[in-house]
């Protein structure tokens, strides 16, 4: 069951559904369109593209929350609202954001937001949204680098990193960041899938996936999950749909063409030459052994 598009009365719990997001992070080019496209397939679950709404606030709230107690000189935005005013303002301007979503859905239980590069603010998510659960999608750091490329040198030009080193250090600062802001989360607020899991066994990792949301699925469910948003039915544009609202609204949400690749965990080594493997295997090696890929060579 998608969004409806047309006005139905709002659901009791907007609120709270709204103030307790699912978010799905991980590295640019980890896979976490296709989690997204899934979830998104479930009756209960509404959402919608890419927000990039803590890409463009959380470093806002980054800042006012070291400044706070800071005993330098008193300037910034702290020097006009208090810190509490500027988190207000900010927590409005999510529910704003949000609240249509849920309330146009026919039976919302959860509020699914993918913004991969959230992954660099798990803290400031967690202070603005203490309700936030995430799910962090992790990928080998080789295929995501061969990935990166291949998107830079497409539709992705405008933000891939061109060269094997800046993917690879992207990599390490989203996943590194994510793992590291985890361990100050409650143990059912954060959730690691690697998605070699999810490709080799999807019903199972997905199965766990829906569990750690608490939504109801059973198996004939989670295989329609997974059946309509193959990697066949996603290269051809019958995924599930993922809406789209304001300046945007009416469009289809059709993804570029390259978009989805060939999916697989293997790829990496066609595509990054012995330079590119063994620059990946400088900057990802520990990450990716303490990630569970154990020790990888060049």
């Amino acid at each position: 069951m998608h969004l409806s598009s047309v006005n139905v009365t709002p659901h009791p719990e907007t609120g709270t559904i709204v103030d307790s997001p699912l978010c799905v992070i991980g590295a640019p080019r980890s896979g976490t369109t296709w989690l997204q496209r899934m979830l998104i397939t479930h009756p209960h679950v509404c959402g919608g593209q890419e927000s990039n709404f803590f890409q463009h606030f959380g470093p806002i709230l980054r800042t006012v929350h070291r400044e706070r107690n800071t005993t330098g000189r008193p300037v910034g935005l702290l020097a006009y609202l208090t810190y509490d005013e500027i988190h207000l303002d900010i927590l409005n301007l999510w529910r704003k954001l949000m609240r249509p979503t849920v309330q146009s859905h026919a039976s919302p239980r959860l509020l699914l937001e993918k913004t991969s590069q959230h992954a660099r603010y798990v803290p400031e998510i967690a202070r603005l949204l203490p309700g936030a659960r995430f799910i962090h999608l992790i990928r080998d750091s080789r295929a995501v680098v061969a990935s990166t490329l291949a998107a830079s040198k497409d539709w992705g030009s405008d933000w891939a990193p061109r060269n094997a080193w800046e993917a690879a250090i992207s990599w390490s600062k989203h996943v590194g960041d994510a793992r590291q802001a985890a361990k100050a989360l409650p143990s059912n607020a954060y959730h690691e899938l690697r998605y070699e899991d999810l490709t080799r066994d999807t019903l199972t990792a997905l199965t766990q996936v829906v569990r750690f949301a608490n939504l109801p699925c059973d198996d004939a469910a989670l295989r329609h999950m997974i059946e309509s948003n193959s990697l066949e039915n996603q290269r051809s544009g019958r995924g599930a749909a993922i809406p789209l609202r304001g300046e945007f609204s009416g469009r289809a949400d059709t993804e570029p063409t390259n978009f989805v690749r060939r999916g697989s965990t293997e790829g990496w080594k066609q595509d990054l030459s012995l330079k590119d493997r063994f620059v990946v295997w400088r900057y990802t090696r520990r990450l990716m052994k303490d990630c569970g890929y154990g020790s990888i060579r060049p």
